[in-house]
């Protein structure tokens, strides 16, 4: 029995934790429908990955690519996180309005996420080649601007 006698357990079977105050059915956090940060949270426009989300750049990259559900508007989200990733190696410091250092650590994760999303973007193209009889070679075109866009952020030439 709980100290305080106005508690009531979750209401879900199995579960053995306290439910929220005023619920309906009576349901602990994790089983409430109520998930996450509040609606009016801001944070994650101000702490991490993103920090600045949908700013400036990135705000016309996907000016309507992200309300629609097609295979061009993946392809156009996946760049913008490639670019947000890269930008973050290339500054080493962490976006948004108070930037922090990267680490080592850091470095090798960011590294990762960036042959990661080339491993995405390159499955889109791919799968959006199959699908696009008009389009002979897609793949080849994009593979090639996204190596000149990479190696010219790099200083590198990758074709």
């Amino acid at each position: 029995m709980p100290r305080n006698s106005n508690k009531t357990p979750c209401s879900v079977p199995g579960c053995r934790g306290w439910a929220i105050r005023g619920s309906d059915p009576p349901r602990c956090s994790p089983h409430s429908a109520k998930a996450g940060a509040p609606p009016a949270n801001q944070n994650r426009l101000v702490h991490g990955f993103y920090a600045s989300a949908l700013q400036s750049e990135d705000l016309s990259a996907l000016a309507g690519d992200a309300a629609e559900a097609s295979l061009d508007a993946e392809v156009a989200i996946v760049r913008i996180a490639i670019r947000r990733v890269v930008r973050i190696v290339l500054t080493g410091a962490t976006l948004g309005p108070n930037p922090q250092p990267v680490t080592a650590e850091l470095y090798a994760r960011f590294i990762g996420l960036t042959f990661q999303g080339a491993g995405v973007l390159s499955r889109l193209l791919r799968a959006g080649a199959a699908l696009s009889a008009a389009h002979p070679d897609p793949w080849s075109a994009e593979m090639r601007k996204i190596l000149e866009e990479v190696g010219s952020n790099l200083g590198v030439q990758l074709t």
